[in-house]
């Protein structure tokens, strides 16, 4: 038994310690992803969304780790959560990797930035157009290679993006690219101290499941009132005596129970009788 509680004490040491660092990794990718998301407008990249799984698994299994074996359900609900923290982290991941190797591909030295949105590619395209959001970094170049000349698109899969919108300068687009790849690295990184949280947390609680829980008796007494109860102004009242009866004589018990009969009512005198002559 000494054995068992020794190595729970160590277990759920370790498991706090990487719940912690989880909860750390999780807030800094929080941070990143939001900054990158708000960074560039046409481009949704930045995969904040991607640790709100992470942050609160690590935070419900925290607190099921803290109550031991009273933690058991909190403990299981953390699971779940890191369970699908570790998914949703993998898709951020992959998403943002994504972005940040077509826009990589983009030469920023061949683009020009415009405060009005307005999209000068007389040069090289040999258009002009407006640009839907203002302050935008726009490449004509790569319009042109394009079979629809000044055809600006975001981000796809198939091909780099020819425009950005919402920046000062064109050399903000390279911070945006450096964010992009931070975010993939912090994700990849929680995504692994996530699945050691998960196995650490699940370990932790099944060792608790099977530690006997030991009780205190304690004497249960009937709590004190506050205030005084009705019956502590109610006055004492001694109990009175109860009077012996007295014996009584026996003429008088006669007299007592002995009562007239009453006559019956409607009764008739007898009929007269003349006495008879001898």
């Amino acid at each position: 038994m000494d054995k068992m509680q020794t190595d729970a004490k160590k277990r759920r040491k370790i498991a706090a310690v990487s719940c912690l660092v989880l909860l750390a990794l999780s807030a800094v990718e929080l941070t990143i992803g939001v900054v990158a998301y708000q960074m560039v407008h046409n481009i949704n990249a930045g995969s904040f969304w991607a640790v709100g799984g992470l942050l609160l698994g690590s935070i419900l299994a925290l607190v099921g780790v803290y109550n031991k074996q009273e933690g058991g359900c909190w403990m299981k609900t953390g699971i779940v959560c890191l369970v699908l923290g570790v998914i949703l982290a993998f898709i951020g991941a992959i998403i943002d990797g994504v972005t940040a190797s077509a826009v990589s591909k983009v030469d920023l030295f061949k683009c020009n930035h415009s405060d009005t949105g307005l999209a000068n590619c007389m040069a090289s395209a040999g258009c002009e157009r407006s640009v839907s959001m203002l302050s935008t970094c726009y490449c004509c170049y790569v319009t042109s290679q394009r079979e629809a000349n000044c055809a600006f698109q975001s981000v796809s899969l198939s091909e780099i993006p020819s425009f950005f919108s919402g920046v000062k300068s064109c050399s903000d687009v390279s911070g945006y690219i450096n964010l992009l790849w931070a975010s993939v690295a912090f994700l990849t990184f929680s995504l692994i101290v996530g699945v050691v949280v998960t196995a650490m947390v699940s370990g932790y609680r099944n060792l608790v499941a099977k530690i006997p829980r030991t009780y205190i008796q304690t004497i249960q007494r009937s709590p004190i009132p506050a205030y005084p109860t009705s019956s502590a102004y109610q006055p004492v009242v001694s109990p009175t005596p109860t009077p012996t009866p007295m014996p009584t004589p026996q003429h008088e018990e006669v007299q007592k129970t002995s009562r007239p009969i009453p006559a019956p009512r409607n009764s008739r005198p007898p009929p007269y009788a003349p006495p008879a002559h001898v």
